[in-house]
């Protein structure tokens, strides 16, 4: 894993300052706009990974998303943001959104009412006791300290899911417990690196961001959704290093144009011979 090459990589870009910015006026669309950014990020994945695109018994196409081993090849070189892609972004990220909103919204739900029931437990508890002051602040902290964790957790746990509602392009198919189990197997440990590299990097970001005036928070927030989603690649690669299946996704019409340029080269059709030197590995089991 590259962790800081996740933030640096940003700027490898000759049209990095454009792409920042696209990233950040997009950012202040309301609802649509994070779609729209999922939606390019995985595109990015795509473009880092390449789809090797083949005809399955049926008659139709699928791509497997394969490259390079991650510890061979750091992705360097992504998309620039183009507008008039808008609504193929918006198709792109809708199902990954929804994947996130969903457990996201149920863990809030959970945690608003942990958090609520602990400062009315707090406030039973050390009512009328000498320090009550002092008591309530540090057992409502610990509460405070409980939730942040949670959180965490529930990062790590929803990446999976995350990370598979955007390759294969659909929400039904993310729910893979086949998946999930050997995703997490096989890469769980980088998985929680990974979110505390992310948890970590946050704040400093943050703080320099308000340190400019608060002009510099949506670069900062730009920044670790770069971070955020190469380390998803990362991960991605890693796990199908160790030996992991690859994800497919039904491809419909022509490919974006990213993945089209390095797909072109590994067209393969039902009598070609598949030679290890293609990378492709074995296909999912659903």
């Amino acid at each position: 894993m590259h962790y800081f090459h996740a933030i640096r990589f940003a700027f490898k870009s000759p049209r990095w300052p454009m792409n920042l910015l696209l990233v950040c006026v997009c950012s202040l669309i309301p609802i649509v706009g994070p779609i729209v950014l999922i939606g390019y990020f995985f595109e990015m994945i795509d473009s880092f990974l390449g789809l090797v695109k083949a005809k399955r018994l049926d008659g139709s196409e699928e791509g497997a998303l394969n490259a390079l081993p991650v510890d061979d090849y750091v992705a360097e070189n992504y998309p620039d943001f183009q507008f008039d892609r808008f609504g193929e972004y918006l198709s792109r990220g809708i199902w990954p959104f929804l994947v996130g909103f969903i457990i996201h919204l149920i863990v809030t739900v959970l945690a608003i009412i942990f958090l609520i029931g602990g400062m009315i437990l707090t406030g039973v508890t050390v009512a009328g006791t000498p320090n009550a002051d002092l008591k309530f602040f540090a057992m409502y902290g610990s509460f405070c300290l409980v939730y942040f964790a949670l959180l965490l957790i529930v990062g790590m746990v929803t990446l999976p899911i995350y990370l598979r509602a955007g390759l294969t392009g659909e929400f039904a198919a993310a729910f893979s417990w086949t998946f999930y189990r050997d995703f997490m197997q096989r890469v769980g440990k980088e998985v929680v690196l990974s979110q505390f590299f992310l948890a970590l990097v946050g704040p400093p970001l943050y703080v320099v961001g308000l340190a400019m005036c608060y002009f510099g928070m949506l670069p900062a927030m730009a920044l670790l959704q770069y971070a955020q989603h190469h380390l998803e690649y990362q991960l991605y690669e890693l796990y199908l290093q160790r030996g992991g299946q690859p994800v497919t996704r039904k491809i419909e019409g022509a490919l974006p144009s990213v993945v089209e340029q390095r797909a072109s080269e590994y067209i393969l059709s039902p009598q070609d011979e598949i030679r290890p030197s293609d990378g492709i590995r074995p296909e999912e089991s659903w």
